[in-house]
Order: structure tokens, then sequence, then C-alpha cells
């Protein structure tokens, strides 16, 4: 069986950034971001072991949603990506937040998975 390997966020704490205006209050799913460095995307998914078990802040942009229940996303800085699982099935992000910009906080690991995995992965997008 074919696999791949992708950077995953399990994420502890996540916000979103409400994009329809400006002076919006950002919309926090999970719990509250204490973290304020954050770390540059393209470090997080190119060095993924340089942050293994420390938690981290990235901003990016959300380019897909579980539609079946909101349990991950994928998202991007505009170059590299990564999907986003949220710890324990904690919370769920609407379905619509595609295109949102956001700020995430948690544990960067590589996973590989099966080509099962990933087929299931396309068909809740």
């Amino acid at each position: 069986m074919r696999t791949k390997t992708f950077i995953i966020i399990v994420v502890l704490l996540f916000t979103m950034i409400n994009l329809c205006a400006a002076d919006e209050p950002y919309k926090t799913y999970g719990k509250e971001i204490k973290m304020k460095k954050v770390t540059a995307f393209k470090d997080a998914v190119k060095k993924p072991k340089k942050f293994k078990n420390k938690e981290i802040l990235i901003t990016g942009k959300v380019t897909a949603v579980c539609q079946n229940k909101g349990c991950w996303m994928e998202i991007t800085d505009g170059k590299e990506k990564m999907r986003v699982k949220f710890e324990d099935y904690g919370f769920f992000v609407p379905y619509d937040s595609k295109g949102k910009k956001v700020k995430v906080q948690g544990k960067v690991n590589r996973e590989t998975v099966s080509e099962e995995t990933f087929r299931h992965w396309l068909e809740d997008a």
C-alpha cells in the first residue's frame, strides 16, 4: 500500500480571524491563544523535527475544511501547506472557514498516512 507524508499540526488552541471587516473581533475555537511569538510557517513545514514536542504559534489562510464535522482544516502561507487536526476532537471549525486567516497554536508532527486515509481526507473535503 502506498503512503504519503504530511505535515500535521495537532492543535491544542486555535483562533480564527474573521475577514469580513477589520474591526470585527476574533472568533475563537478551543482555548485562548497564549503565545505571542509567531513561528515562520515555512520553518514549521520544512523543519518539523526542530519543533517536536514544542508548542508553536503560526498564522496562515484556510484552504480546506472537513465538510463532515469541521474536525480538520488545511492552511497555507501561500507556498507551503499543512493539515491541522484538533486534539481529541476537542472542538470543530465552521464548514465555511475556507479563505479565513487563522492563528494556530499547537504541536507540529510529520505523519505518514496510507493511501486509504488520504482518499478519506479527500472525500471529507
